[in-house]
């Protein structure tokens, strides 16, 4: 049987206890932990234990929660061998559930909470200039941004950003379905693209819309972001300031200079325009340009 306590998202404690050949279970106390890397999605995450009427037996161990399964051990100990084996079997489908839901969390929440944003070295390889880039393609783990209030409940599937450093849109574009219509997966059909100014609390534009009538309204949509003050605005702030910093720094570490500098002073971009962030395209195919 496993409990886990927790202060917070990231410190967990665990108190356990497994059975044995006697009567009494063998009680361990100890922590959980995840890697600090929001990039990776290894479904791995490290117990450190000891026993509680033996001070003398401690383990780490790792556990892989996809998986359910024995990870290894944190070194190469043979007690700490059999003891990670025979942990990994006695643990239930509610164990490994509450494990792989803390793993979850965890990973969300160093995706929002991300302390040192140079630490973090994205790739974006596959990215084409131009193109705006999604924050789950990148932090694959963070948590989908919900917007809800009295009335109905929607689900910022994708948004995503202008990378380059040049630009200065302040823009993001937001694929958001209804919640209430028990979307999922989000799809051009159950959802509703806009491209909003997280600066100017507005709407920019809308960029498709399903026929569907009982769909987000793009501008019910805004006054619902509006109703939870600064919350939303803030959140897409800081991802749109975290893709451009990661992808600044991609840039430096492959020796790509081009894009690397201060940006432009903000100016209104008409559609036809050429895009400000220096693609040479118009901004209606370029920034404005959803590419998910």
């Amino acid at each position: 049987m496993l409990n886990l306590d927790y202060n917070d998202e990231k410190d967990h404690f665990v108190d356990l206890y497994l059975d044995n050949e006697n009567e009494v279970p063998d009680h361990y106390l100890g922590s959980v932990a995840a890697c600090d890397n929001p990039l990776c999605d290894c479904h791995s995450i490290r117990l450190d234990l000891h026993n509680a009427n033996k001070s003398h037996e401690e383990h780490s161990i790792w556990l892989n929660v996809r998986d359910r399964k024995d990870g290894g051990a944190a070194q190469e100990c043979t007690d700490t061998i059999a003891f990670s084996e025979r942990l990994a079997e006695q643990l239930t489908d509610k164990d490994w559930s509450e494990l792989f839901l803390y793993y979850r969390r965890y990973k969300a929440t160093i995706s929002e909470d991300i302390e040192d944003i140079d630490s973090i070295e994205a790739d974006f390889k596959d990215h084409t200039q131009g193109n705006l880039v999604s924050y789950k393609s990148i932090l694959p783990l963070a948590t989908p941004i919900a917007i809800s209030n009295e009335g109905p409940s929607y689900l910022i599937g994708y948004d995503l950003y202008c990378p380059t450093p040049k630009c200065d849109c302040h823009s993001a574009t937001l694929s958001v379905a209804n919640l209430d219509e028990g979307s999922v997966h989000i799809t051009e059909e159950n959802s509703t693209t806009i491209t909003v100014d997280f600066k100017k609390r507005k709407l920019k534009y809308v960029e498709s819309r399903s026929e569907n009538k009982n769909l987000p309204n793009p501008k019910e949509i805004i006054s619902i972001i509006n109703e939870q003050g600064d919350e939303i605005w803030d959140s897409l702030e800081t991802r749109y300031n975290n893709v451009r910093r990661m992808y600044q720094n991609y840039l430096k570490r492959s020796g790509d200079k081009s894009n690397v500098s201060t940006v432009l002073p903000e100016t209104k971009v008409k559609r036809n325009e050429p895009c400000p962030c220096g693609s040479g395209k118009k901004y209606k195919k370029c920034c404005l340009l959803a590419a998910v």
